[in-house]
């Protein structure tokens, strides 16, 4: 059964703040190498966007019926956290823990702003679960192409003169586009081909322009044709080659034959 038109209309709205507040500026953000490496956020740009949308922390959102457990610090060195997450049109649980104590080479170390940090990533994990900053959250800071992209909306946004800052970027796209098409359909190899049409694709995709993508599948189409063709002529005959190797065998028996005895 196909969506209505009406619940069509409420997932939308159900999704109005998670689209409004998913976008991240890179400006604010950092990659660290532990763990494996992840992006991380600025948790005071976490906090005015949040403020800009709710209102006053502790007034109209925030944190409240906390409480610390530090049964765990003793066995495992942990202090874990459960609060309730409140905001304009809901309130939730959420339960978080820090490592407060850790034996490192030089003795054991205490975390004196442990609280703080618990306090901090559980507000970050809180407003994620909203959708904040949800492009970090799924990966796609990982992604050069997508970092580009939203450098260069956060660029805009914050210009004096937004118009001509979007104008600008726009013509350097069209020239960007443009000369990626034309290396695709110049393209020496299927896999050279494949590598320059996923680039071209994924930066047409993100600035959503259904015209280059048009453009761009003709021009791989064309060259994968042209490169397959060229490929098929490179190619022997087999027909050719198999009667030649029969005809090689021939003679090679013939030349070992034994005359027969009288």
């Amino acid at each position: 059964m196909q969506p209505t038109q009406q619940q069509h209309s409420k997932q939308a709205d159900n999704l109005a703040l998670w689209d409004s507040v998913s976008k991240t500026d890179p400006d604010y953000t950092k990659f660290n190498k532990q763990r494996g490496g992840f992006t991380s956020i600025d948790p005071m740009y976490q906090l005015k966007t949040a403020t800009k949308v709710f209102g006053l922390y502790g007034s109209t959102w925030g944190l409240r019926d906390i409480h610390h457990d530090y049964r765990l610090v003793e066995p495992l060195g942990l202090v874990t956290l459960k609060a309730v997450f409140w905001y304009p049109w809901g309130a939730f649980e959420i339960g978080n823990a820090i490592q407060i104590r850790q034996q490192t080479r030089n003795g054991e170390f205490v975390d004196a702003d442990a609280l703080k940090k618990l306090e901090t990533n559980t507000l970050s994990k809180a407003l994620s679960k909203l959708g904040f900053n949800a492009d970090v959250y799924l990966g796609m800071f990982e992604d050069a192409a997508y970092t580009e992209h939203r450098a260069q909306e956060a660029k805009a946004e914050k210009a004096i003169d937004q118009e001509a800052e979007k104008l600008k970027q726009a013509q350097a796209f069209e020239t960007e586009l443009a000369d990626l098409l034309q290396r695709v359909t110049t393209a020496p190899s299927m896999g050279e081909l494949k590598g320059l049409y996923t680039m071209a694709v994924r930066k047409a995709n993100l600035k959503k322009a259904n015209q280059w993508l048009i453009k761009l599948e003709r021009a791989k189409d064309k060259r994968k044709a042209e490169l397959e063709a060229v490929t098929d002529e490179s190619k022997p005959d087999q027909e050719t080659t198999d009667s030649k190797a029969v005809h090689g065998e021939l003679i090679a028996n013939q030349g070992n034959e034994q005359p027969a005895a009288h």
